[in-house]
């Protein structure tokens, strides 16, 4: 009688320790969004780390040549990871080339934390000179990438005739004819803060 009582006391325990510890699920496993975007950068052999002289410093960059900025915001969003498009806002400008710019955010799980870049349209009077958008990267994307930048700039080609009339054509709706010289233009920038940067 004694042995039942312990074998019924042994089974009712078993069942109730089941019972308090429930098999807990798996936690799902983030992907490593910021990993992905520097991964997916470094695949596009087409990006070519250069160097851009501002003011008295160096600006080292990764460059892509592009015909528009339609051309470059496409180009950009294919190296953005899956989900990340979806986390654009209106971000802040801190420049006067830039006209708009739009901040996404990248998980990084083993940090526990999110990198943030910021995709710029340049004012359209300075592609030119300075490309059609500029990627802003955090220190540890800089850090990743071993540049400060990625820069989609205006494809030029070894035609120097080319070249000249790509840049005739980016500034004449911001020119008009001199009146005391037909042969000159009066280029007039549009805005007071473009002129200043």
């Amino acid at each position: 009688m004694l042995a039942a009582i312990l074998a019924c006391g042994s089974m009712f325990t078993s069942c109730t320790s089941n019972e308090d510890s429930p098999v807990q699920p798996e936690q799902p496993v983030l992907p490593d969004q910021a990993a992905m975007f520097v991964q997916n950068v470094l695949a596009d052999g087409r990006y070519t780390p250069t160097i851009m002289a501002v003011g008295e410093e160096n600006l080292i960059y990764l460059r892509l040549d592009v015909a528009d900025y339609e051309e470059a915001k496409a180009e950009f969003l294919k190296l953005l990871p899956e989900g990340v498009a979806e986390t654009a806002v209106e971000g802040d400008l801190y420049q006067g080339i830039f006209v708009e710019a739009t901040d996404y955010t990248l998980f990084a799980p083993q940090k526990n934390v999110s990198d943030s870049i910021s995709f710029q349209k340049v004012h359209p009077l300075m592609n030119t000179a300075f490309g059609f958008a500029w990627v802003d990267l955090s220190p540890d994307l800089q850090e990743a990438l071993q540049v400060e930048c990625i820069i989609y700039m205006l494809a030029s080609s070894n035609d120097d005739l080319d070249n000249f009339v790509t840049c005739l054509m980016g500034i004449m709706p911001y020119s008009m004819p001199d009146p005391e010289d037909p042969t000159h233009l009066i280029c007039n920038v549009p805005s007071q803060e473009v002129w200043n940067w």
